[in-house]
């Protein structure tokens, strides 16, 4: 059965509300985590009654998924600004990301765990872990075709290893065998190191301009 349409916010005050909305449903996630966050708490936090979560979100799943998305759509607009396609896209994507959770560390652990706990297809586990790997995909192609990466290099195998290796770091820190300050530094390190394996002459010089860029330490990254 489908669910009914929810009604859309469209004036500009209506819009306001609507992002205090999923910035407090952020807030309550770094403050008590996933599992103990509510649709009746996060209306109190957001200083709204319950009905008005309900009358734009089917569920308190719903709501934090937009809010979310709402994160990640705009951390994903930071990176265009600050990057060209392939390499430089991917690498910029692992600093902006590290410094988002150095930035909001408690939010970015309730994530972390949230993302851990989630069972095979779930929506969650969708938006935080899937989609990102086919935009690595897309860029490791444009990579390849940019010459700095091989040609036949298998981007999809490739996209997964970034991924688990960004994550990693993440789970080490969460796991506080990484500090804080360094999560960003570990991940290109580690996400850097992976790319020279199938890295053309070309492409090491981009990733070594990268990771000066960067602030890494003297190369070799190692």
């Amino acid at each position: 059965m489908n669910l009914p349409a929810k009604k859309k916010y469209e004036s500009a005050r209506q819009l306001e509300r609507q992002a205090k909305i999923l910035a407090k449903t952020r807030e309550m996630l770094a403050e008590i985590g996933y599992a103990r966050t509510t649709i009746r708490s996060l209306a109190d936090k957001a200083g709204v009654a319950p009905g008005t979560l309900y009358n734009l979100y089917n569920s308190k799943d719903e709501l934090i998924l937009a809010a979310v998305q709402e994160l990640l759509s705009s951390l994903g607009e930071t990176v265009r600004e600050q990057s060209t396609r392939g390499l430089d896209r991917l690498i910029t994507k692992q600093a902006v990301n590290g410094a988002t959770v150095r930035e909001n560390p408690e939010y970015a652990e309730a994530m972390t765990r949230a993302l851990i706990g989630t069972q095979r297809n779930d929506k969650l586990r969708n938006l935080l872990y899937t989609s990102t790997i086919e935009h690595d995909e897309r860029h490791l192609q444009i990579a390849i075709e940019q010459g700095h990466l091989r040609t036949g290099t298998d981007v999809q195998l490739l996209a997964r290893h970034l991924q688990a290796q960004s994550w990693g770091i993440t789970v080490a820190w969460v796991m506080d065998t990484v500090a804080l300050d360094n999560i960003a530094e570990e991940t290109i390190r580690s996400v850097t190191l992976t790319l020279l394996a199938v890295a053309t002459a070309e492409g090491e010089a981009c990733l070594r301009e990268l990771a000066e860029r960067f602030g890494l330490p003297e190369w070799p990254l190692c």
